[in-house]
């Protein structure tokens, strides 16, 4: 499928065109379905387990108050950090290198009056939607992660109406804020999210110091698994207080929207602590 993302009324001239493959197959009913790339290496496995581990119950701790968490504000959170790990990989292991260029394989919108820039592109798409039968996209996680409570897979949000709806909002106030009920509301956007965690979850998926396996850590392009995994682990945890479908729909909305965000605009460190 092509997606022409259309001229804003914020005067953003935008003519561009991705190329969102296989997004009505069938999502797998959990992530062991397709071999993980760790699978078989017993210190790359156990450093991605470990980075599973820690972010799952690492952003709990974060987001837990004297009410318990939030869970419309977890999906966002979750949905969110894989966006970003999406286009952080991108830019970190194609664009760098130079692999990628930016204007030819990934475009590049600048809205007028602004310095924000999003960046669209079958790349990053490939870390979100199913492009290949052997990725292991977010998209997979979570929609697995619904059908197995009991969520019919023809009942799932639509990933296309999504993309277009993120692309209709770039340059607008709307971008990065996902649509949900009034009693569902969550207490962040997706640009919000991702500026208030990624400081704290950018050491837990490149630590290379854990006990035991000391010089291993999760190589940056499987980032985006691993929060997916997370993400799926979360739909089933709150699926007795938030309906799978809405998880779906807020993580993947949020994913969407930072995935399109400059990596570099995003807060690398967090506020500094006083004495």
């Amino acid at each position: 499928m092509n997606e022409r993302i259309k001229t804003t009324d914020t005067g953003i001239q935008i003519q561009l065109f991705e190329a969102l493959k296989g997004l009505f197959r069938k999502p797998r009913a959990s992530y062991e379905v397709a071999q993980l790339p760790w699978a078989g290496r017993t210190e790359e496995e156990m450093v991605a387990k470990l980075a599973i581990i820690s972010l799952h119950h690492s952003l709990l701790n974060v987001l837990k108050n004297e009410r318990g968490i939030h869970s419309e504000t977890l999906m966002v959170a979750i949905g969110a950090i894989a966006g970003h790990a999406a286009a952080y990989a991108v830019w970190e292991t194609m664009i760098k290198p130079g692999h990628l260029q930016l204007g030819r394989d990934i475009h590049t919108v600048e809205v007028k009056g602004s310095s924000d820039k999003f960046y669209f592109g079958n790349s990053i798409n490939a870390f979100l939607v199913p492009e290949k039968p052997e990725t292991l996209p977010l998209w997979n996680q979570i929609a697995g992660s619904a059908v197995a409570t009991g969520v019919p897979a023809a009942e799932l949000p639509d990933v296309r109406e999504m993309f277009r709806h993120n692309a209709d909002a770039v340059g607008t106030p709307a971008f990065g804020i996902v649509r949900a009920p009034d009693d569902h509301m969550p207490g962040w956007t997706a640009p919000q999210a991702i500026n208030a965690l990624w400081h704290f979850v950018k050491p837990i998926l490149g630590r290379a110091d854990n006990p035991g396996y000391a010089g291993y850590s999760v190589p940056v392009e499987q980032w985006p698994l691993v929060v997916a995994i997370v993400a799926g682990q979360y739909v089933t945890m709150a699926k007795d207080v938030l309906n799978p479908q809405l998880s779906v729909r807020f993580i993947m909305e949020a994913a969407i929207a930072t995935s399109k965000m400059d990596p570099n605009s995003v807060l690398q460190v967090g506020p500094e602590r006083s004495a």
